[in-house]
């Protein structure tokens, strides 16, 4: 899978980086909302320090409630997933990171899950995981307003170094063929005319894995 970059919220109040629990229980209400509907899609949420010079490993964080401090484990890349707990709102709940405020991030990102699971395929279905990203940054923007938008490119296919690696789309203006990069990477451009006409998409050797191509639009 392949992550799909999203845009950030500072993190900021007190001595240090601290988070509401309240925008953190929207944000999860939101993620396991569209996790029910897009099994294709998944959606990350992290902290992300802004200097280059601390690193995932040396974050650590804690839920505080009331008098308590809960530890909360952290993903490799930052990942948070606390527990959805309700009494948490009422008691004005705060994640607190170990780092100084002013100096985290919250981000979010989306990953494409999966690989085709056969070498014939329409258009439109090759490109579906990519249709459904837009509405899904509207429902998370929700929670991050201040996100950049992503406008989407296309899909990229990596695959084995091999001369059958390729994509054929197989247009009415006739095939178009698509070869890999050094890397073995091809990029297949999202095309709305292609998606209208939904031509057959063929692919000789299926790809290892599959991510979105994307570019940042926006503060």
């Amino acid at each position: 899978m392949a992550a799909l970059g999203m845009g950030t919220e500072w993190v900021d109040a007190a001595e240090n980086a601290r988070i509401p629990y309240a925008l953190l229980l929207k944000i999860q209400l939101t993620q396991q909302k569209i996790a029910a509907s897009h099994s294709n899609l998944l959606i990350s949420v992290r902290l992300v320090p802004q200097s280059s010079s601390v690193s995932f490993s040396s974050l650590a964080a804690h839920m505080e409630v009331k008098t308590n401090q809960i530890p909360i484990r952290l993903g490799p890349n930052g990942e948070i997933n606390v527990p959805l707990r309700h009494d948490w709102l009422d008691d004005d709940a705060w994640l607190v990171v170990n780092q100084p405020k002013g100096t985290m991030l919250l981000d979010w990102s989306i990953e494409v899950i999966g690989n085709f699971s056969t070498n014939r395929i329409r258009y439109a279905e090759f490109m579906k995981s990519l249709i459904e990203i837009d509405p899904i940054q509207a429902e998370m923007g929700k929670a991050f307003p201040n996100s950049p938008r992503l406008a989407i490119q296309g899909l990229n296919l990596y695959f084995l170094k091999s001369e059958d690696c390729k994509v054929v789309i197989r247009s009415k203006n006739g095939d178009q063929t698509l070869k890999p990069d050094p890397l073995g990477l091809v990029f297949v451009p999202f095309n709305k005319a292609l998606l209208e006409e939904n031509p057959e998409v063929w692919m000789p050797i299926l790809p290892l894995k599959v991510g979105a191509a994307f570019k940042k639009t926006g503060n």
